[in-house]
């Protein structure tokens, strides 16, 4: 299992080999994170790819929930 936050902006990457490639791959520059569980490299990388399948952007909130909601930050 892989857990991703978003960082303040001068953070930069915080985390592990395995997923700061891919995220850094995927065009994120501000992101920590935190694997638990199995840091077997092929687990890892799936778990990062589920993280990543899994997060929900404002247009997606706001279509779930039929509310308008702003945009306060940028990727």
């Amino acid at each position: 299992m892989v857990y991703l936050w978003p960082a303040s902006t001068a953070t930069g990457m915080k985390a592990g080999r395995i997923v700061q490639t891919i995220l850094h791959l995927a065009g994120f520059k501000n992101v920590k994170s935190k694997v638990v569980g199995s840091r077997n490299p092929h687990n890892t990388d799936k778990a990062v790819f589920k993280a990543l399948n899994a997060i929900e952007t404002p247009r997606d909130v706001q279509e779930k929930l039929g509310a308008t909601v702003v945009e306060t930050y940028l990727l």
